[in-house]
């Protein structure tokens, strides 16, 4: 390791940022200590190279990450920033962003090399996340709301207020049961919106104290 390499992993060690190296000539990724302790593995007992990159990253974010990277290099970019799911060793996921820039080509302009950091992003994802669903659900009551005042037909009210917890609260399926006053004192679906494909027909809920009650 050079000397700057030692002082950029110093430097980025008071930060919760990491640092990586790819050389694309030798397929060698180098990363630093911060990023090897995202990752959870060790460059003492794990070769880090593009296919180590492709196990770390999410599976549903394959196609995202690396045909970011093959635009970048197309587009001839000043810097990429690409944000994605990382799995560690232990398995947990972690929202990681990363930002690099090509530092080398070949005499044909090919890219040899490229240098980045990559910060855990994974608290302020889940912040998003719960502002999002906040959102939604303020969204969802207030369109209820309105629905609330402009329907005076029940089973209109109930099915435009399904609708609106699948469009507005970002929820796959939403339905509302009324309770029978019958033998199995089964609970009968009278509204849904969403995705349910018979889902409901063969659900035989109850209100009566029972294991599906």
């Amino acid at each position: 390791m050079n000397t700057d390499t030692e002082r950029l992993n110093l430097i980025l060690s008071t930060s919760n940022e990491g640092y990586w190296e790819w050389n694309l000539a030798t397929d060698r990724v180098y990363l630093s200590p911060r990023f090897c302790e995202f990752t959870g593995y060790s460059s003492d007992t794990t070769e880090f190279d593009t296919a180590f990159m492709k196990m770390i990253i999410h599976p549903d974010d394959h196609h995202k990450f690396f045909l970011a990277t093959q635009d970048f290099f197309q587009d001839k970019k000043e810097m990429s920033i690409i944000t994605c799911r990382m799995i560690s060793k232990s398995g947990t996921i972690r929202w990681i962003e990363s930002k690099g820039n090509i530092v080398e080509h070949d005499k044909s302009g090919n890219v040899l090399r490229m240098v980045g950091t990559v910060v855990d992003i994974t608290d302020r994802k889940q912040v998003e996340d719960e502002l999002l669903k906040l959102n939604r659900a303020l969204l969802a009551i207030s369109d209820c709301n309105q629905a609330l005042l402009h329907t005076d037909n029940e089973m209109q009210l109930l099915s435009d207020i399904c609708r609106i917890v699948v469009e507005s609260g970002g929820y796959r399926m939403a339905w509302v049961g009324y309770a029978e006053n019958d033998t199995e004192k089964s609970v009968r679906p009278v509204a849904r919106a969403g995705f349910e494909d018979g889902y409901l027909e063969t659900l035989m809920i109850s209100w009566a104290d029972i294991e599906r009650g």
